[in-house]
Parts: structure tokens; C-alpha cells; sequence
């Protein structure tokens, strides 16, 4: 009777260290050592069964020396499988901290590259600006009071020059700090960097969007909007592309931005691993600090895809207002 129970505690054992291991089978990614050490423990489970088949139905002898290492062995296996699955999820709990750790530190950098950017851009604006406007002023009282052409015309040249230099002042805060995106929300910002490479004739860019004038968190605006700004240029760059086509779109639960070129195209694994200028890893790491998903398909002479998700109805963004009132 003794042997019997320990035939079917050295199978409860064996039966359980396989349902352990099986289970560990996702944790550990599917490795092949992992699966045939599955296989083993669930071979070895059907063995103990076939013994207490053996012994109990059809009255088979073994000897308690072979019955009780069995349900040693078997308990060792059991308790080396919770181990393992502690070791394991340990090791998976390591690495959601680091990965908590890298977005916490990302989104520093993000939040404190924008406050800099920012500060600049007053500084450019109330600053620089004004000084440029005073400069100006003085030069237009000094041309109505000389009388000397020569001197008349270095002071309408003068004039231009500084003309131009307040409008590129004005566009270089605008590019650092858009005040459009600030005060009229992503659609008019997006539709208004657009139109300026329309203008320039470099590169042709289609827009849809149904995001209309609905407000966001200021975060998700100021990361988006660097976002389609960059796949911009990375298209006038590296692209040879003649035209873009973005659609934005809004729905109850995400944004989703559809960005294509015709362009030549390119590996996107191969170029963010070589980091070869593109961006792309910035583009990963600010769509990363959105919690939102990326799929971008290329190929040589195919141009490009870029398929970005951004959830609206998260935890970082809990509490807030999304829509317009």
C-alpha cells in the first residue's frame, strides 16, 4: 500500500514539474532546449503513470528501491521547476524595470529638449526680434533724412538685409516653438508646415485628416507633429521622392497616422541598427514614449509606409480632456 501512494506521489510530482515547464515554454521564447526538456518531463510523467498502471491493474512487482527513487527524482524535478519559474519571472520583472526606467528617462529628454526649445525660441523671439525692429526703425529715419543716392541706396540694402533677418528670426522660432500648433491645435500645424514645402516645390505632399479642430494632451501634439516633421525630411533627404501622402486620422480610441513616399526606398531594420542619419530611432523612441505601435514597410525602389498607432484612452493620459467641448 505504502509503495502504491509513493507510485502516485512520484507521478503528482512528475505530472506537476511538466505542467511547470510546459507553461515556461512562452516565458523562455519558444527555445528548442526548453521544448525538448518539456517533452522529456511529460515522457518521464507517463512513465510513473504506466508504473501505477503496472503495479495497481496488472499486479506488477518493482522494488522500493526503484519506487522510492522515482518519486525522489520526481519531487526533485517538481521544486527545480518552481525554482526555474521563480528565476524566470524574475528575470522578467527585471526587465519591465529597465524598460520602465529607459521611458522615464526618454521622456525626460523629450520634456526637457521641448522646454528648451522653447525658451530659445522666446528668447529669438522677444529678444533678438525686438533689437532687429529697433535697428530697422532707426535705418528707415536715417533714409528720409539722407540726400546722398549712393548713401540712400546702402541704406535701402541695409534695409532688405535686416528685413530678411527678422523673417528668419521669425521662422526659426516658429520652427522651434510653432505657435500655429499651440494655439490652433495639430491639424492647422501639420496643414501649415505642409503648405510651406508645397510652396518651395521640392516635394509634393498630400494631407487628409479628421482630426478638425479637436484639442490633445499638449505632449501627444508637440510629438506627433515632430514626428510627421521628421519623416518629411527624411523623405526630402534620403528619399528622392516626388511626392508624400499623410492621412491622419481620429477615432474614439486612437490616432493613426498613414505616411507614404514614392521613393527608393530602403531596409528599415538595416538602417536603424547603422543609426545612418535617418532619424529613425527617434522616431521609434518619441512613438515609444506615446505608447503607441510602428510598422514601417520598404524595400528598394518600393518607397515607403509608415503606419503609426497612438492610443488616446491610456494611462498616461488618464484624466484628460481629448475632445473639443
Amino acid at each position: 500500500m505504502v509503495l502504491h501512494i509513493a507510485l502516485i506521489l512520484a507521478f503528482a510530482f512528475q505530472l506537476v514539474a511538466s505542467v511547470i515547464s510546459i507553461r515556461l515554454v512562452r516565458e523562455t521564447k519558444y527555445s528548442a532546449t526548453w521544448i525538448l526538456l518539456s517533452i522529456g518531463l511529460l515522457l518521464m510523467a507517463a512513465l510513473r503513470f504506466w508504473d501505477i498502471i503496472s503495479r495497481v491493474v496488472y499486479g506488477g512487482m518493482f522494488s522500493e528501491v526503484y519506487v522510492w527513487i522515482g518519486v525522489i527524482s520526481s519531487f526533485c524535478f517538481t521544486v527545480s521547476a518552481f525554482f526555474i519559474r521563480k528565476v524566470l519571472f524574475h528575470i522578467k520583472d527585471l526587465e519591465e524595470a529597465r524598460r520602465q526606467l529607459e521611458k522615464r528617462f526618454l521622456t525626460s529628454i523629450i520634456q526637457a529638449e521641448e522646454k528648451e526649445r522653447s525658451r530659445f525660441a522666446k528668447e529669438m523671439h522677444d529678444g533678438i526680434g525686438p533689437l532687429l525692429s529697433t535697428v530697422k526703425l532707426s535705418i528707415s529715419t536715417l533714409s528720409r533724412m539722407e540726400s546722398d543716392e549712393n548713401k540712400k541706396t546702402l541704406i535701402k540694402n541695409s534695409d532688405n538685409l535686416i528685413n530678411e533677418a527678422i523673417k528668419s528670426i521669425k521662422e526659426i522660432s516658429n520652427n522651434l516653438t510653432p505657435h500655429v500648433l499651440t494655439n490652433f491645435g495639430l491639424e492647422k500645424a501639420l496643414d501649415n508646415f505642409i503648405n510651406k514645402v508645397n510652396n518651395n516645390g521640392v516635394l509634393q505632399i498630400s494631407f487628409r485628416s479628421s482630426v478638425k479642430n479637436h484639442r490633445f494632451d499638449s505632449n501627444l501634439e508637440i510629438t506627433l507633429y515632430r514626428i510627421v516633421s521628421e519623416l518629411i525630411n527624411n523623405t526630402i533627404k534620403h528619399a528622392n521622392a516626388t511626392s508624400v501622402a499623410i492621412d491622419l486620422r481620429l477615432t474614439y480610441s486612437e490616432m493613426r497616422l498613414i505616411y507614404t513616399d514614392d521613393g527608393i526606398g530602403f531596409d528599415p531594420e538595416k538602417v536603424r541598427k547603422s543609426d545612418s542619419g535617418m532619424g529613425l530611432s527617434n522616431i521609434f523612441f518619441r512613438v515609444d514614449y506615446l505608447k503607441g505601435k510602428i510598422d514601417i514597410q520598404s524595400a528598394a525602389k518600393e518607397g515607403v509606409i509608415v503606419i503609426i498607432s497612438i492610443p488616446l484612452k491610456d494611462e498616461k493620459f488618464n484624466n484628460k480632456h481629448y475632445f473639443s467641448r
